[in-house]
């Protein structure tokens, strides 16, 4: 009852153009729509897909607008829709947003803004491996450059992709993994970006590890590592269920990146709902949609968080569904990779 009322209010407050708002919106709203396996979602989902379509392209000439979050958003949702209907007409738009991850990904020092020597000094990367292989807000290196959160969407990403049949520069996804392996501590943990934060057993707010944990979950690659990785994610997520609601940046985008990296592991999934399920409670409104209050950090608090709360919380009860790629659906990968 309690999913219905909200995809009815997804629905409802989708946009004439295909948008259901921010790109937090723009991944889980359709996510949970695509996810519920009801027939009468489905023209919801592809105006949401068309969308993506309209607003990306390869050469991408805003780079200061933090695109790479709206970026991230069409790879992942466009390759699920790819992989639910087999749409062959996605597979062009999808390859243009691949080639607009693949320049964006900070590769070489040639990518660096000269003004992040001066606007964040401290940040500037020290040697051609320093914050190599990941995601900032914006193509390249600018500001304090690439971050564990867009890096973990980022290796994601190119795994979905593969499953669609783009090709993927190994090298560069191993980039990926790489920066976040270096930015997870002995528990687990992913911290901000390719450098562990505190000691073995530190952690503060899971978003990014959630993000890192669904990347290697899914990795397309056959060393059992990546497996190994994503257990070890999701069982510090079961250990600290506490932060669930209290991520950095956005805290609604966190909290679906978390929950989707304990669904690794179900114990660890279990933990997570049942210690939050004081949140749930609280954050449901008599209209069926749910409403994000600010914690420590407040982005994402404004006159669209009843619609951030919603779509987020939407997606996060069809995990169990397992209708989708990222929260579990089997796929044969070699009948995918030809």
């Amino acid at each position: 009852m309690v999913l219905a009322e909200l995809l009815k209010y997804l629905v409802e407050h989708q946009t004439d153009d295909g948008s259901f708002g921010n790109p937090v919106h723009n991944t889980f709203a359709p996510l949970a729509l695509l996810a519920s396996g009801d027939a009468k979602y489905l023209s919801a989902v592809e105006l949401n897909v068309r969308y993506h379509c309209r607003e990306t392209r390869a050469k991408d000439k805003r780079y200061f607008d933090l695109i790479n979050w709206s970026y991230m958003s069409a790879a992942i949702v466009l390759s699920e829709y790819h992989i639910a209907t087999a749409e062959k007409w996605v597979l062009p738009e999808l390859q243009d947003v691949h080639d607009h991850l693949a320049k964006s990904q900070y590769l070489h020092m040639s990518q660096i803004n000269p003004q992040a020597k001066k606007s964040h000094p401290d940040d500037f990367p020290k040697g051609p491996k320093d914050s190599h292989g990941g995601w900032g807000h914006n193509p390249g290196f600018e500001g304090y450059g690439s971050i564990a959160m867009l890096t973990g969407q980022g290796a994601l990403a190119y795994s979905l992709m593969q499953l669609c049949g783009i090709k993927i520069d190994r090298n560069n996804h191993d980039a990926a993994y790489e920066f976040l392996k270096k930015g997870t501590g002995q528990n687990g943990y992913v911290w901000y970006g390719d450098k562990i934060g505190g000691g073995p057993d530190g952690w503060a707010d899971m978003g990014r590890t959630g993000a890192t944990g669904i990347a290697n979950f899914l990795s397309p690659y056959a060393d059992p590592v990546y497996r190994e990785r994503a257990l070890a994610h999701a069982r510090v997520i079961g250990r600290h269920p506490q932060s669930f609601p209290d991520t950095h940046g956005s805290p609604a985008m966190g909290m679906a990146y978390t929950a989707l990296a304990a669904n690794a592991d179900p114990d660890s999934f279990r933990k997570l709902m049942d210690a939050n399920r004081w949140w749930f409670t609280m954050a449901q409104c008599t209209d069926g949609s749910f409403y994000y209050q600010p914690n420590r950090d407040n982005a994402g608090y404004g006159s669209d968080a009843r619609m951030t709360a919603s779509s987020v919380v939407a997606f996060i009860f069809t995990i169990p569904k397992h209708s989708l790629v990222i929260t579990g659906k089997q796929i044969d990968r070699n009948e995918r990779s030809e």
